[in-house]
C-alpha cells in the first residue's frame, strides 16, 4: 500500500489490459435514481482478480454522498444479500468523483460476481463484472421477497462501560474506552423478516471509521423486536466526539443509522500536574546526589595519620624549647 506508486501499477494494467468496463443500474430503484444521475458511473480494473487481491475503483458523476462498494456473487440479484458485508469499503465523494482501491474478498455466494457500488442511501446504486479466480460460476438466484412485504424500525443509543476492574480508569487518561451499541430491530410487517444483518463502524465522522464485529439476526417475526449489542472500542487516544454509524441490511435498499459519543479524558487535568511534580522532584534528587558526590571528590582531607603526628603538644609553654 504504497499510495500512488501502486496506484499507478493499477492504471497502468487497466491501460494493457483494457479490463475497465462501466455498466448502468440493474434493479427497479437504481434505474430511477440513474434517471437523475445519468452521467454516474463506475470502471473497475483489472477485470480478472483473485480473493485478496485489490482492484483500482474509480467513480464519476456521483452524487456527494458517501459511497459504499461490495464484492458480491449471484449478479447481486438480492441486493447486500449476495455480497461481501465485511469487506465492504466506505468512501467519500469530492467534486462528483472518488477513486479507491476495494480488496477482493470471498463474497458468499457463487459467481457471475460483481463490484457493486452505491451511496450509501441506495439511490445510486451501479454494478460492473468481475471474475474471481477460484470462484465457480452457478445459476442465478432472484429474490423470493416481494416489494413492500417487509418493513423494519431500529433505534440506536450507546451504553458506557464493558471494562472491568482497573481498566475502566483508562478512559480518564485517553486510554481504550469500551462502550456498547444497543440496536433495537422491530418488524412491523405481517411476515417474519429472516437474515438481517448489521455492519457498522465508529470514527471521528461518518466518511471513515475503523470496523465494527458484523453481526447476524437470523429471524424476527411480525411484530417482534430484537436488540442487538455490538460492542465498540474507541482507540488511543480516545477523546472527543465520535460517530457510530452503520447499515442494516435484510431489505431491498439498505437503511442508515447513526448515533453520537464522546469521551472526556478530565484525568489527565489531573495526572499531568502530578508527573510534573514527580519528574521536578526526581530532577532535585539527582541534583542533589550529584552535589554530594562533587563535595566528596574535592574535599581534601583534615589532620594527618598516627605515624605522622607531631609529639609536641599542640601548645608549646614558652618555658620549653623546641629542637
Amino acid at each position: 500500500m504504497n499510495g500512488a506508486r501502486r496506484l499507478a501499477a493499477w492504471v497502468a494494467t487497466a491501460v494493457v489490459l483494457g479490463a475497465a468496463s462501466t455498466v448502468g443500474a440493474q434493479r427497479g430503484d437504481a434505474a430511477t435514481a440513474a434517471d437523475a444521475y445519468p452521467s454516474a458511473t463506475v470502471t473497475v480494473s483489472p477485470s480478472e482478480t483473485a480473493i485478496g487481491d485489490n482492484v483500482l475503483v474509480q467513480a464519476t458523476g456521483w452524487p456527494a454522498l458517501p459511497l459504499q462498494a461490495s464484492v458480491c456473487g449471484n449478479n447481486a440479484m438480492r441486493g447486500s444479500q449476495d455480497c461481501d458485508l465485511v469487506g465492504t469499503r466506505g468512501e467519500s465523494v469530492r467534486d462528483g468523483a472518488s477513486t479507491f482501491r476495494l480488496k477482493i474478498g470471498q463474497p458468499p455466494i457463487h459467481c457471475p460476481c460483481v463490484v457493486r457500488v452505491g451511496t450509501t442511501d441506495g439511490s445510486v446504486v451501479r454494478q460492473v463484472p468481475i471474475t474471481i479466480a477460484g470462484t465457480p460460476d452457478g445459476p442465478l438466484e432472484p429474490s423470493t421477497l416481494a416489494a413492500g412485504a417487509e418493513s423494519l424500525r431500529f433505534q440506536a443509543r450507546i451504553e458506557n462501560g464493558g471494562a472491568t476492574s482497573w481498566r475502566r480508569l483508562l478512559p480518564l487518561i485517553a486510554g481504550p474506552t469500551h462502550k456498547t451499541l444497543v440496536l433495537t430491530v422491530q418488524n412491523t410487517a405481517q411476515e417474519p423478516v429472516t437474515d438481517v444483518r448489521i455492519v457498522g463502524s465508529v470514527g471521528r465522522k461518518s466518511t471513515e471509521g475503523e470496523p465494527l464485529e458484523p453481526t447476524t439476526i437470523p429471524s424476527i417475526g411480525p411484530g417482534s423486536s430484537i436488540a442487538v449489542r455490538i460492542p465498540v472500542t474507541l482507540s488511543v487516544p480516545a477523546w472527543g466526539r465520535y460517530e457510530v454509524f452503520g447499515h442494516v441490511y435484510g431489505l431491498g435498499v439498505p437503511a442508515s443509522f447513526s448515533v453520537k459519543t464522546m469521551n472526556d479524558p478530565w484525568g489527565l487535568q489531573i495526572l499531568v500536574p502530578v508527573l510534573l511534580l514527580v519528574l521536578a522532584w526526581w530532577l532535585r534528587r539527582r541534583e542533589a546526589e550529584a552535589d554530594d558526590a562533587l563535595l566528596q571528590e574535592d574535599s581534601p582531607p583534615v589532620g594527618a595519620l598516627d605515624g605522622e603526628r607531631s609529639q609536641l603538644p599542640s601548645y608549646a609553654p614558652a618555658h620549653v624549647t623546641a629542637y
